[in-house]
């Protein structure tokens, strides 16, 4: 449980218990810093409530993302098992291109706009 609010707590019944005492000796001072310190406390507590919120998600998110790389790496462990050659052919292939891309910069360019654009045909079709 957050400090605040516990300290909001406090505050809110503190601020309850002087506002009653006010009531009871008349004092209208007393009656209205019991109020302002009740809503101060109130105001502490709902802080404090975000806050265990806030980190509960953030927990909760932390644990799903680390579900979700554990699950990643095991699927690749599982590629390269299955596919033990895959990742040396990647591997070339890269190096392939790199290397044409090298030499042409230029061709490589306008080859990977035309690339895109017939992809993003294919994907929206023609308007």
């Amino acid at each position: 449980m957050d400090n605040d609010r516990v300290t909001g707590t406090v505050n809110k019944v503190g601020g309850k218990v002087e506002g009653a005492l006010g009531d009871v000796t008349g004092d209208t001072k007393t009656q209205a810093e019991g109020k302002l310190n009740e809503a101060k406390g109130a105001a502490q507590q709902a802080y404090g409530q975000a806050k265990d919120a806030v980190k509960d998600y953030a927990d909760q998110a932390s644990d799903v993302a680390g579900d979700v790389y554990e699950q990643g790496r095991r699927y690749v462990e599982e590629g390269r098992r299955r596919y033990p050659d895959a990742e040396r052919y990647a591997r070339q292939g890269t190096e392939a291109v790199s290397q044409k891309v090298g030499e042409s910069p230029l061709a490589a360019i306008l080859i990977a706009g035309a690339v895109g654009y017939i992809l993003a045909l294919l994907v929206h079709g023609r308007s």
